[in-house]
């Protein structure tokens, strides 16, 4: 792959922002505790996170769009790891 090659960050921008979706699709679908409106919170900033990486990925820096997927990942990674912190210390 070209790493300056605009199209392809796209495509892989897309394909991500899909997949994120279709997981937020099939959580809303199992949810039975009602614990879907801090899931929802969640994945409302890692997409937001992940539409900005595309953004960049078209028109400037196609590079940027594997670094938003892994900064979305480290973001959903320390906001899980705090409310399981935070669950065992209450």
């Amino acid at each position: 792959m070209d790493p300056n090659n605009h199209f392809a960050a796209a495509i892989y921008g897309i394909i991500i922002i899909l997949v994120s979706v279709s997981n937020v699709a099939q959580y809303a679908t199992l949810d039975r505790n009602g614990a879907i409106k801090t899931y929802l919170r969640n994945m409302s900033i890692d997409l937001g996170i992940k539409v900005v990486g595309l953004i960049i990925a078209v028109l400037c820096y196609p590079i940027s769009m594997p670094i938003f997927v892994f900064v979305a990942v480290i973001f959903l990674f320390i906001k899980s790891s705090l409310s399981k912190n935070n669950q065992l210390n209450d």
